[in-house]
């Protein structure tokens, strides 16, 4: 979807990525939607990885079921934005679970478009963006 919509990975948007992140949200891959959530996390930089800015991070997990219907395993999807670590960013620091909006997708990432953190990012450039995936 990132690669449809012409996200360069060099040169990131907040704005871009997340008109793409919101389809991305419609999108259905598992059966309960408790086994589906969304995280938007944020926080300083970590002093163990200088040069990494100020974090933001979009993420989409997932926990999958086997044959019987038991726990199998649990994957992430996501975005981490890195931004220059100002004196106004370095206030905000959280995360917000989807979980939190009765994993009502809109309503949460509505709510997340309106914190001050994310208003303030929309209009930034980041640094540096890292799309990944694994599981956990």
């Amino acid at each position: 979807m990132l690669e449809a919509a012409q996200i360069n990975p060099e040169q990131p948007d907040v704005q871009q990525f997340q008109a793409v992140y919101k389809q991305f949200c419609q999108i259905k891959f598992v059966q309960k939607s408790e086994d589906d959530a969304l995280l938007f996390e944020y926080s300083p930089p970590d002093q163990d990885e200088p040069g990494h800015g100020y974090y933001v991070g979009f993420i989409r997990q997932f926990s999958f079921n086997d044959e019987n219907d038991e726990y199998d395993h649990m994957e992430q999807m996501g975005c981490n934005f890195f931004f220059p670590a100002t004196e106004e960013f370095i206030r905000w620091e959280g995360n917000d679970w989807s979980f939190d909006y009765n994993n009502d997708f809109a309503r949460f990432l509505s709510a997340v478009e309106a914190m001050p953190v994310f208003q303030a990012i929309s209009a930034l450039s980041p640094i540096k963006a890292e799309y990944w995936s694994s599981e956990i």
